[in-house]
């Protein structure tokens, strides 16, 4: 094939800025490249077809008969076939309309690039229609993060009455890197980075255009196993060859993790690709179900949805072998069960699953909910964690790493949008925190999915804007698609830039989606309001170690604590307490939980303790170590305090570890036993009387979990 090597010429863009423009390091690079290619096969999809056939391929490929096409770096190339860059992943769909549009820049209408050109050579074009994968445009540059930087890209389109094949190469790399392609072949040296292999176009200089003739492309096709299109199929394959399996898995979870605890998907690239589907597109993956219909009209008598336009399922095979629905694992069948639910009127699943309008007043132009909440509570049996299944947990299933279930609050909230991809699983975020799930060994399940054709009117120097709740969404999105942000300015219709910042459709989504699951899990939203003296003992209590027989605690719900509170005495000054909201793991036996602090001003003198838990008594640290000659038990590691807040409501982010680093409005001190140096207490001073309320952490280890543990306030 012919090369055309993209020149440094002012604002031109280059191979290192294009890749450092859409950096995630939250999520790895397979799930990124999964997201992508589906969602962009979903928006592809044919008006006569209700669902997409996704193939995806991973092996060994031909790199000699695959090098003779690249002559202008096939050296090189075999070199990184060498070094371990010796396999490929392609993803091909079919049932979608493929890579249409004009082959020339040249021969661009308007702004209207084509299906073609943006994914080839217009790396920031966004997608234009309605819904369609998001509007940055950056998420197609994951593909040259897979390997080394080369992708091939062919497609069979249909124009007019006839079938056309397109096939052309793109490599992407970051041109400073002294070891690049290009820097290795002189010839294409201090360049961008960029550069294509197709054919020398014929109304051009210094250009190419794709490949068109099938019995050529299928020599390259051949040297993956993969064969052109034929008959009536129109489709996109995308081929990364030079990938190396283990880099890939390695980057899936975090360095320390050891290989023996590894889930099993994380062994395979083929296993984790297919793993990778099951997470993103539950809601699509063999769901013959949800073919019918996208959704308009949706409102709290019907619930349901006028029928609008075709809403396909998704048809996987994983090298050739075709996937079942029943090889999904648990939690993303039952996301599955939950989206069925919230389109159909009249599934009906084996679940016991609840629905909730979210209702967002004075936000829409008719007065339709924004969306349906669908949850779940289940037990680990009902999600096979238990024998003879044994499946991992939710949480593993999510992430990649075993975590202990009490180092969660098991409430996990998803949500999604068109084509479907659920862009995020939430467990300790913006839209969990403060939601307690009270049931042990339960977990609560919900999804959330937008009233995408919801009517917004902006009215605007005398001018009426209107516009979907998709859009607004659509436009709400982070570059890699993993979040909903509220924004401040809508770019309407690619004319204008109106201001939206008053809606804030986001936050209040949010805040319906806490009220509904707090109301469901009311009994414990009572009791996570009481003071330190018993929530925060009960709680750590639990957290810390397993009952073991050393006597009971009484607990108190809010109602009964205030009762009693006034009985006593009705003038009694008001204690400082604390609020507990979430709890993560850092290492292991090490975990986190978040604190709020509210600091009343009579009572800015606070010491706080850890204490083993006997029938007749709480022994504090120094008298356990004296008596028993054993280190105490549990060992606070570190406070970091966030933010205080202050009583005329101005925040303040501190962000530091006290502890270590005082300053002149808190003050803390640590509390060591005398023998073995245990930091077992803290005691913190306030020191300015306007702090109202303090929000951090306490990180800390357990060193003997047969012990019965708690903490008290001196």
């Amino acid at each position: 094939m012919d090369i055309k090597v993209l020149k440094n010429e002012g604002f031109t863009l280059s191979g290192s800025g294009v890749l450092r423009a859409f950096q995630n390091e939250k999520m790895p690079s397979l799930d990124l490249l999964i997201r992508e290619a589906i969602q962009n096969s979903m928006d592809a999809i044919r008006t006569d077809k209700n669902y997409v056939k996704e193939e995806i391929n991973v092996d060994q490929f031909n790199v000699r008969e695959l090098i003779k096409f690249f002559p202008q770096i096939s050296n090189l190339l075999l070199i990184k076939s060498r070094l371990g860059y010796n396999q490929y992943i392609s993803i091909s769909d079919r049932n979608t309309v493929g890579l249409t549009g004009p082959i020339r820049i040249q021969d661009i209408e308007g702004t209207n690039w084509g299906r073609f050109l943006s994914l080839t050579e217009g790396i920031a074009k966004p997608q234009e229609n309605l819904g369609a994968g998001g509007s940055w445009g950056y998420g197609k540059t994951v593909y040259y993060r897979i390997g080394i930087g080369l992708v091939i890209f062919y497609s069979r389109i249909k124009d007019g009455n006839q079938y056309k094949n397109r096939l052309m190469a793109c490599l992407v790399e970051n041109e400073k890197d002294e070891n690049s392609i290009l820097n290795y072949a002189n010839e294409y040296n201090e360049k961008t980075g960029v550069a294509w292999w197709g054919k020398k176009d014929e109304k051009f200089e210094n250009t190419v255009v794709p490949l068109e003739d099938k019995n050529e492309i299928q020599e390259i096709l051949s040297c993956f196993n993969l064969k052109i299109y034929e008959g009536d199929e129109t489709g996109t394959s995308i081929i990364i060859p030079f990938i190396d399996e283990g880099k890939l898995l390695n980057k899936t979870t975090s360095a320390n993790i050891d290989d023996s605890n590894l889930p099993y998907w994380c062994r395979s690239l083929k296993d984790y690709l297919s793993l990778a589907v099951q997470k993103w597109y539950p809601t699509k993956i063999m769901n013959r179900e949800c073919s019918f219909n996208y959704f308009r009209n949706f409102n709290t008598q019907s619930s349901g949805f006028e029928k609008i336009e075709v809403n396909p399922w998704l048809e996987l095979y994983i090298n050739s072998k075709p996937f079942t629905r029943e090889s999904m694992l648990p939690l993303f069948s039952v996301m599955q069960e939950l989206y069925n639910y919230a389109i159909h009127e009249d599934y009906e699943s084996n679940l016991n699953i609840k629905t909730e309008p979210i209702i967002l007043k004075n936000v829409f132009t008719q007065n339709r909910p924004a969306g349906k909440l669908v949850y779940v509570s289940l037990t680990k049996n009902d999600l096979k964690m238990t024998a003879p299944n044994n499946e991992e947990s939710p949480y593993t299933q999510i992430n990649n790493e075993r975590m202990e279930d009490e180092n969660n609050s098991n409430v996990i909230i998803a949500f999604c949008r068109r084509p479907g991809m659920i862009l995020r699983y939430s467990t300790d975020d913006e839209w969990t925190n403060g939601i307690i799930n009270p049931k042990e060994d339960t977990y609560v399940i919900a999804l959330f999915v937008p009233n995408g054709y919801n009517e917004i009117e902006i009215i605007e120097d005398t001018k009426v804007y209107r516009f979907d709740l998709e859009e607004y969404l659509r436009a709400s999105e982070e570059a890699d698609h993993n979040n909903w942000t509220d924004i401040g300015e809508f770019n309407y219709e690619n004319t204008r830039r109106i201001d939206v910042s008053n809606l804030k459709i986001v936050g209040k989504i949010q805040k319906g989606i806490k009220a509904k699951l707090k109301n469901e899990l009311k009994i414990e939203e009572k009791e996570t309001t009481i003071s330190v003296g018993t929530v925060l003992s009960i709680q750590l209590t639990k957290w810390f170690l397993p009952k073991k027989g050393f006597g009971k605690i009484a607990i108190k719900t809010k109602d009964k604590y205030m009762e009693d509170t006034n009985k006593i005495k009705v003038n009694r000054l008001k204690k400082s307490k604390i609020e507990l909201k979430s709890l993560e793991v850092t290492k292991e036996n090490e975990m986190y939980k978040r604190i709020s602090l509210d600091i009343y001003e009579n009572d800015t003198n606070l010491d706080y303790s850890f204490k083993i838990v006997t029938e007749n008594e709480n022994i504090n640290a120094n008298k356990w170590e004296n008596e028993s000659n054993i280190k105490f038990p549990v060992e606070i590691t570190k406070i970091e305090i966030d933010n205080v807040i202050y009583k005329d409501g101005s925040i303040k982010e501190i962000l530091s570890n006290l502890i270590e680093k005082n300053n002149s409005e808190i003050y803390f001190e640590k509390k060591k036993t005398d023998i073995y140096n245990i930091w077992y207490g803290f005691k913190i001073n306030i020191l300015n009387k306007n702090i109202n309320n303090i929000n951090g952490k306490i990180f800390y280890r357990y060193i003997d979990s047969n012990i019965e543990i708690n903490i008290e306030r001196e």
